[in-house]
Order: structure tokens, then C-alpha cells, then sequence
């Protein structure tokens, strides 16, 4: 096969689409044909097939090494001809959504690398994967003072319904810098029983609930509140006179010494 020439140079390029060449023949020229060279199509395809995942860290960063390479079948695709394309060079890739959900884009652009890089139209793969919601656990911080009452006829309901990080709650699992980011409500019960004597004890908090930008990447687990139930001073004050005793009894108009 004869390929094509302007005269001097051969037509060979994606480049040269659209140019006009005329075939000589017996002194005999033809009428102007335009010839048409494409650029060769390539699949690129991921190298690797572990599920791109990670937990909820507040950034769109993928966090694991992606490689690329020239799929193995080129079925519909011109392929690579000859050794032109010797590798793809995978970006750094990106989430397209930071926060917490399954089957997101990513976005970045891959390049070829080898020569004649220009002639080739690559298809490359389109990649998805999953942020899951990151585990927080919450414990009430009860800074009432309860005391003692043998005498208690209700339960002491302490109810919080604005609590945050800095007063009310202590958490382990909040991404740095989003802490203020959330309110925190919940209630802890402390029966009337348990009134009856000084002791630190455990409750599980009932009424629960978080509030804010950003919750929904978090699952919360709640911890149960410490209660320190302090001795009350005054049932506690002993008695040092004997109301029998009238040894010592005064009477209106006594001297008191």
C-alpha cells in the first residue's frame, strides 16, 4: 500500500484531514480526492478491581492508589498501533462530593504517555466510590449538683437540649474542626430510689438527638452519663443533746451561764 503524499511529504496524520491530494496515472491526473485520516481510538481501563472506599474525613480525597493501563480488549476500538502507547499516567483523584454516600464520581484526567500521542482519542474508564459515615460515640457530662434525699417523692430528670462539645458532651470520632459544628439534646433520669443515698452512678440517656451541618456523616452512639450523687450536708448532721436529759433545764428568770 502506497500512502498518499502532498507531492513531498506523506499524508499520514489526523493532521492532515481534509487535505486534497490528485492522483497521477499515464500523465493523466484525477480529479482532487480529499482524504481523510482519524485519530486512532483507545480504551483505557482501570488497573484493578478493589472497590475505591473509605471512611467520612471532611476532604474529597480518594485516599488509595488508582492505576490505569490500555485495556487488555480493544473490541469497537482502533487499539494502539504499533508501541506508540507505552503507559497511562493516572491523576490524583478527587470525590466529587465530599460527604458521606455511595457511587460518587470522581473527577480527575488521566495522560497518555509515549509518542504520537496526537493521533490517539482515548476513552477512559469512569470511576465511582464510596464515603461511609464515620462512627462518633457521645457521652453526657452531668455538671449538676444532686444531692442525697431519703425523702425523694420524684425522680430527678435532668434535660439538656442545646449541649455541645464544649458544654454537655464529650464525643471521640467528630472529624477536627467540625465539633461546633453540631447541638445535642438528650435527657438523664435519676429515680427516686437512688436519691435515697450518696453514690456515683451510670444512666443510660434517654431522648436523644443530634442537630447540625454534617450530621449525616456520622453514625452516633451514646455512652452512659455519670452521676455523682453527693451527701446532703444537712441529713447527715448529728444530734449531740439528749431532749431527756433536764439536768441542765433553764427556767424563765434564770441566770444563764
Amino acid at each position: 500500500t502506497t500512502l498518499p503524499t502532498d507531492g513531498t511529504t506523506i499524508l499520514k496524520n489526523s493532521t492532515d484531514n481534509g487535505k486534497t491530494i490528485t492522483v497521477t496515472k499515464d500523465s493523466v491526473n484525477s480529479n482532487p480526492i480529499t482524504i481523510n485520516v482519524a485519530k486512532r481510538t483507545v480504551l483505557i481501563e482501570r488497573d484493578g478491581s478493589d472497590a475505591i472506599q473509605k471512611t467520612y474525613d471532611g476532604t474529597p480525597a480518594v485516599g488509595q492508589t488508582i492505576t490505569l493501563k490500555v485495556a487488555d480488549s480493544q473490541t469497537g476500538y482502533d487499539g494502539v498501533y504499533g508501541d506508540d502507547i507505552t503507559g497511562v499516567t493516572a491523576p490524583t483523584y478527587i470525590y466529587s462530593s465530599k460527604d458521606a454516600q455511595n457511587n460518587i464520581a470522581l473527577t480527575g484526567t488521566p495522560t497518555l504517555v509515549g509518542s504520537n500521542l496526537v493521533e490517539y482519542n482515548p476513552t477512559y474508564p469512569t470511576l465511582t466510590g464510596n464515603i461511609s459515615k464515620k462512627s462518633v460515640t457521645l457521652t453526657p457530662v452531668i455538671t449538676e449538683d444532686i444531692y442525697e434525699n431519703k425523702f425523694a417523692t420524684d425522680d430527678k430528670v435532668i434535660t439538656k437540649t442545646s449541649a455541645t462539645v464544649a458544654n454537655g458532651i464529650t464525643q471521640s470520632g467528630i472529624v477536627s474542626g467540625e465539633e461546633g459544628n453540631f447541638t445535642f439534646a438528650y435527657t438523664v433520669t435519676v429515680p427516686k430510689a437512688d436519691l435515697a443515698s450518696a453514690a456515683t452512678k451510670s444512666y443510660a440517656p434517654t431522648n436523644t438527638s443530634e442537630n447540625g451541618t454534617g450530621k449525616d456523616n456520622y453514625t452516633f452512639t451514646w455512652n452512659n452519663a455519670s452521676v455523682e450523687i453527693k451527701t446532703n450536708a444537712a441529713t447527715s448532721m448529728a444530734v449531740t443533746t439528749d431532749p431527756t436529759d433536764i439536768s441542765n433545764q433553764k427556767y424563765y428568770g434564770d441566770s444563764i451561764s
